[in-house]
């Protein structure tokens, strides 16, 4: 749907900024293999503001990238994940996923921090940080706050 891939770069291209998007990724009219946000070999990403559903696949696909910041996101009614990364130093802040398919919110790599983020009614964990060193979750949120509220 959404689909940033620089992956025959040699280099990571620098700074993508996707802002105030509702993304509704229509997976009955997709294949297996589509996320609604899929970003490759890109460093410096920045997500603010974006509510996404209806992924076949994941709602935000992050992969080989590195130094994000996703804020203010929703995620819900994804097949697989709501939010992926296997980059490193991404700051999560008040990203919430639901009723995906497996897990909310699922991290592998370094030096990642997750503030004021929930994860509800999903298929499998809420939260999974795999690997890496140096993460850190601070104020996982009981219940839903509102989107909008940035309190």
């Amino acid at each position: 749907v959404l689909n940033i891939n620089y992956s025959g770069l040699s280099y990571l291209r620098r700074g993508i900024t996707v802002a105030n998007f509702y993304i509704d990724a229509n997976k009955d009219n997709q294949d297996s293999t589509v996320d609604a946000v899929y970003i490759n070999n890109v460093m410096q990403v920045r997500l603010i503001n974006l509510h996404i559903a209806n992924a076949k696949r994941d709602g935000i696909h992050i992969e080989n990238s590195e130094d994000g910041y996703v804020i203010f996101c929703e995620i819900v009614s994804c097949d697989r994940h709501g939010f992926f990364s296997n980059g490193a130093l991404y700051e999560l802040e008040h990203v919430g996923a639901e009723q995906n398919g497996n897990r909310g919110i699922y991290l592998l790599g370094d030096s990642n921090v997750v503030v004021d983020c929930w994860a509800i009614s999903n298929g499998g964990h809420g939260f999974m940080i795999e690997g890496g060193e140096r993460n850190i979750i601070d104020r996982g949120l009981q219940g839903r706050p509102s989107i909008n509220s940035k309190e």
